[in-house]
């Protein structure tokens, strides 16, 4: 087969093709992209619809903050897909993670209507 290389897993043929992996690297970059910005995008919408209530101060900063590392990280994984073919295609890849690990301690990993809702019940 032109183009296919075979390996051995387990003594069962596993064929692979470049074109295959380039293709699930992209789909992977696709599904990554779809969950991006979602708190951003879901108080958009919020605020568009006229529901948000009043929120104490520090809540209010907590709601920046989220929508700043959120567009810190899509700015930061531009800048990622536009080095992959250079020297250096994983420099940013540390700084991602400590943005993502900064978004996660302040989202807790809740959905966007259910951070929202705990922000109205108890606050920050």
């Amino acid at each position: 087969m032109i183009g296919f290389n075979s390996d051995q897993v387990y003594g069962i043929p596993v064929l692979k093709s470049n074109h295959l992996l380039k293709t699930w690297a992209r789909i992977s970059e696709i599904l990554s992209e779809l969950c991006f910005m979602i708190y951003s995008r879901y108080f958009k919408a919020i605020i568009r619809e006229g529901g948000i209530r009043s929120l104490e101060p520090n809540t209010l900063a907590q709601i920046m903050n989220i929508i700043h590392l959120e567009g810190k990280l899509e700015g930061m994984n531009m800048l990622k897909e536009k080095m992959k073919d250079s020297a250096e295609p994983y420099k940013f890849d540390f700084d991602i993670l400590k943005v993502k690990s900064q978004l996660s301690s302040i989202t807790r990993d809740l959905p966007p209507k259910e951070l929202l809702r705990r922000f109205y019940e108890v606050g920050v």
